[in-house]
């Protein structure tokens, strides 16, 4: 049988640890200051983040001349569209992220912009540039004049002149940033078809976020003297609110001080059949803007200066080079991009080896094309 301890004045010992006081604990802050505490060296951490990161945000943004670049950043990075907007903008993550998205997701969106930007230089490497044909430099002079001297300008021409490529040539040359003015390409879309869309599409490429406030005043606000907005497929400003974008963008342009151009297709030049120019709907717009018109295409110098540049050479291959780049009937396409789509078939259908006039040749006379 087992002996129980007797109690102690009556009173167990059990009973004397349940009424014994809670050992007092020293507080040294509050739990708000604690919080505080917390969120101000968070903070810290942030815009040291944002500091480090400047040089390759700078680098990203002088990359991005036109929004699909963009979306292939997000793509091939697999980073989160909210949070590569917030790194262009140097601003930390909203409240609505802080929860999910901590410094260490942050970091490793740096360097996945570090491999990307890495591996982008390596491919424009491989096929840098643009051709410097006659066409191109003149449209590209064009829309540095704009810039420089806070000109409305239209810019008419054929489909695949180089229209496109000539404005994304002048991005690269005077990239436009946060900090510094310079040209932006956006291009517009058929999606774009209300004066609240267009201008959406502008105030997010030209801010970088999606959020915010909107409208008319908000881009007045980031818009710059010294800027240049050019805005390419601009055929589609015709159907954007029934026409009244063209006049919103008059007014842009007089309350900014900055340049803009205009780069559509022979489409713009239809008069009241839906066009622009030549259109007596939008008198106070072509009164105050210079028209350009390319709609000829390109010429025996353009083909001439994309094959030297190509590296080719050879009189029968030019002949078929301007039969394909020079429409021989109205309504035809061509230009220096179709030349570019052939050599670029080539030139994919034989991996690792330089494409020659002969190769091309070939390639056409195996297409059908008039010798």
């Amino acid at each position: 049988m087992l002996l129980e301890n007797p109690c102690v004045g009556g009173v167990s010992s059990d009973e004397k640890q349940q009424n014994a006081s809670f050992p007092k604990i020293q507080r040294f802050m509050s739990d708000q200051d604690y919080y505080d505490l917390k969120r101000t060296e968070r903070e810290s951490e942030e815009a040291t983040l944002i500091d480090e990161a400047e040089p390759l945000v700078a680098a990203i943004e002088r990359r991005l001349h036109q929004e699909h670049l963009f979306a292939r950043i997000l793509v091939e990075t697999a980073i989160r569209e909210e949070v590569l907007r917030g790194l262009l903008d140097r601003r930390a993550p909203s409240k609505q992220w802080q929860s999910n998205f901590n410094l260490e997701a942050r970091r490793d969106a740096l360097k996945r912009l570090a491999m990307w930007l890495d591996d982008d230089r390596k491919s424009r490497k491989v096929a840098a540039g643009h051709a410097p044909t006659p066409t191109l430099k003149a449209i590209f002079s064009i829309i540095v004049e704009a810039m420089q001297a806070s000109l409305l300008e239209v810019v008419v021409g054929g489909y695949g002149i180089g229209k496109s490529k000539a404005a994304e040539a002048v991005v690269e040359e005077f990239p436009r940033s946060k900090l510094q003015p310079g040209a932006v390409l956006i291009e517009l879309r058929k999606e774009d078809n209300t004066v609240s869309k267009c201008l959406g599409t502008v105030l997010k490429r030209l801010r970088h976020d999606s959020h915010g406030e909107g409208g008319y005043g908000e881009v007045c606000r980031v818009l710059r003297p010294g800027d240049v907005l050019i805005l390419d497929e601009a055929n589609y400003l015709a159907e954007c609110g029934k026409g009244r974008m063209v006049d919103v963008i008059r007014d842009l342009w007089k309350d900014t001080g900055a340049g803009v151009v205009l780069l559509g297709n022979p489409v713009m030049s239809k008069g009241r059949d839906g066009g622009i120019v030549g259109n007596d709907l939008y008198g106070a717009f072509l009164s105050r803007a210079e028209i350009h018109d390319f709609t000829k295409g390109n010429s025996q110098s353009d083909v001439e200066a994309w094959m030297l540049w190509k590296g080719l050479a050879g009189k029968d291959l030019a002949k078929r080079f301007v039969r394909l780049a020079i429409p021989q009937t109205p309504g035809q396409y061509g230009g220096i991009r179709r030349l570019e789509n052939i050599y670029a078939t080539v030139a994919r259908r034989n991996p690792g080896v330089k494409v020659t006039g002969e190769m091309i040749t070939e390639h056409l006379r195996a297409a059908g094309a008039k010798p």
